[in-house]
């Protein structure tokens, strides 16, 4: 019987190469890209359905030294946290129910870091979609950080 966590490492590579794929056939227009040229630590908001920004946004208009992800511990954050980690530079902050406020003091933590970029998804994996959850607005406020929203669509 193979363990979960051995599963998740398998379907990591395949899903890393299809998400890489599937990037490569989209014409991108990238507008206010020099916003990540600062040397400050920022907040990068992204609707929960738009995740597939992230990789480009990483590799193409980072140029930050460590870069952060909220995801949520449940079983459902599993894959997605073990995919952003095969990211060079990436680390996943996971957020449960039990650990949210230590998770909090983590994401304003990495914050005071000139060089860190923090990942959110202010909607979440449940929901409502496009309606903020206070969290992002609770870490802004404490680390002084900008909110940067990201933002992507396809015609």
């Amino acid at each position: 019987m193979i363990s979960n966590h051995v599963l998740i490492k398998i379907l990591v590579a395949p899903l890393r190469l299809l998400l890489a794929l599937y990037l490569r056939t989209m014409r991108i227009q990238v507008e206010g890209s020099d916003v990540f040229a600062t040397d400050t630590p920022m907040i990068v908001a992204l609707w929960h359905n738009q995740l597939l920004l992230l990789p480009r946004l990483i590799r193409k208009y980072t140029r930050r030294k460590q870069i952060f992800v909220l995801i949520s511990k449940s079983r459902d954050g599993n894959i997605p946290s073990a995919l952003a980690e095969t990211y060079k530079g990436v680390s996943a902050i996971r957020v449960g129910h039990t650990t949210r406020h230590a998770a909090l003091l983590q994401a304003i933590h990495v914050l005071q870091n000139p060089n860190s970029l923090l990942v959110i998804t202010p909607d979440g994996p449940r929901g409502p979609v496009y309606s903020v959850k206070p969290g992002m607005a609770y870490i802004a406020a404490q680390s002084g950080a900008p909110v940067i929203r990201c933002n992507w669509s396809a015609s």
